[in-house]
């Protein structure tokens, strides 16, 4: 899902995950993980962004939904 949607913005903005990580300096070894699934760091994120000129919501809306999910579950379990 993230990796799907970083991956579409990177397309659309000229340029790849593993450039715009290489240009950040970041490691690319994690971009396995996020296709099976996983999120990186929120300041990741943000940075990732940034650099691409979009706001950070475009490339985490993905997970937007599984997180309130995820969180509503625990909410319901808790209450």
């Amino acid at each position: 899902m993230f990796y799907d949607n970083f991956n579409e913005v990177c397309r659309q903005k000229g340029t790849t995950i593993t450039g715009v990580l290489k240009a950040l300096g970041k490691s690319t070894g994690s971009t396995g993980t996020w296709r099976e699934g996983k999120f990186p760091k929120l300041d990741t994120v943000m940075e990732m962004a940034e650099f691409l000129g979009v706001p950070y919501v475009t490339i985490m809306k993905a997970a937007l939904i599984p997180a309130i999910l995820y969180y509503f579950a625990i909410w319901m379990v808790v209450d």
